[in-house]
């Protein structure tokens, strides 16, 4: 499981430290400051494990419904850009996100998929009027078959699932797939950065060229987010971060919203050979064919770290990461301080 406050070595990280060293990234380095105070103290740590442990005694999704609701509500912003009339929601459960959707467009009809709750994933808690409109599969996002042209081996762990839609068929994705506790995640410790690249994946193949993608990531200064991020930026035309100041804004995650993507540029077709490479990599490879780690030579697929730190790219992350860095910074200035960390 990831730090409570999302500090994983950021030292071991390229991108990182490219960053920090610029004189217009100096919120980065301030909240790196910030996140290491949390990770030091003892009584962050304790909280974090309290409200892991009230959370899996109680039923929490009608709470965490609404938690998630509101976000996007806020995110949105009444812009309207999570408006649709055909959208695919990854990690919906317990549906926060569909039920605004759903909501706020009346025509709307969709897709969910979501993790089963046997497996770790939460309850369906879409109130009932609107459930006719939303057809559910309750399935492990990895299990899809995602790099269907890549030869798999003849007799895999798991047998792999068809999507179900239509290729560039909705006008609106959402991935917001999340870390659960879950057996296979203790045997693959890579799952999280799997779960990742597979929503990234589905919603490449299934949003129209004049859809839009709003796709949960983690920490734009990590090496793998910059690459997935300037991906993003020369395969559309529209990329921009946002991330709610009113739920766990202390947490390194953030959306990106896509628009206007090039389904027929060479920059999307090497963005998805990329990701299915990786995919691939994460769920058939290693010493017994359980998949393992991608490295960054691997990560190479999607960008080369020249182009990543070059002068353009650095910009780039910069434009895209100062949003969410400011909102983080202030929601754990405002946490260690309630907390007596300083």
């Amino acid at each position: 499981m990831a730090a409570p406050l999302d500090t994983a070595s950021w030292k071991s990280e390229t991108l990182t430290r490219k960053l920090i060293l610029r004189e217009d990234c100096d919120i980065l380095t301030d909240l790196i400051v910030l996140r290491d105070k949390g990770q030091e103290s003892d009584k962050i740590n304790q909280h974090y494990k309290d409200t892991r442990k009230r959370q899996s005694s109680s039923n929490c999704e009608k709470s965490w419904l609404n938690s998630h609701y509101n976000a996007f509500k806020h995110m949105d912003g009444g812009k309207g850009f999570l408006r649709a009339r055909r959208f695919l929601d990854l990690g919906c459960c317990p549906g926060g996100s569909s039920t605004y959707v759903l909501q706020n467009s009346p025509e709307a009809t969709g897709i969910g998929i979501s993790l089963p709750t046997e497996s770790g994933g939460y309850e369906l808690a879409i109130p009932d009027t609107l459930l006719p409109r939303i057809e559910m599969h309750m399935v492990d996002l990895t299990t899809y078959d995602l790099a269907p042209s890549i030869s798999k081996p003849t007799s895999p762990v798991q047998q792999l699932l068809p999507l179900p839609f239509e290729t560039a068929s909705r006008d609106l994705v959402i991935c917001d797939g999340q870390w659960v506790l879950n057996p296979d995640n203790f045997q693959r410790p890579w799952n999280w950065t799997r779960l990742q690249i597979s929503q990234l994946l589905i919603a490449l193949r299934a949003v129209s060229s004049d859809g839009t993608m709003f796709i949960r990531l983690s920490s734009v200064e990590r090496t793998l987010t910059g690459r997935i991020l300037l991906a993003l930026c020369r395969a559309a035309i529209v990329v921009r971060t946002t991330k709610s100041s009113q739920f766990q804004a202390v947490r390194s995650y953030f959306y990106v919203l896509v628009q206007q993507i090039k389904l027929e540029s060479k920059e999307y077709k090497k963005l998805v050979q990329a990701l299915e490479q990786l995919w691939y990599i994460m769920t058939f490879e290693g010493e017994v064919g359980y998949g393992r780690d991608i490295t960054a030579d691997d990560e190479e697929a999607i960008m080369s770290i020249g182009e990543l730190t070059s002068e353009q790219g650095l910009q780039n992350i910069v434009r895209l990461g100062t949003p969410v860095w400011n909102v983080q910074y202030k929601a754990l200035s405002i946490f260690l301080h309630s907390k007596g960390v300083f």
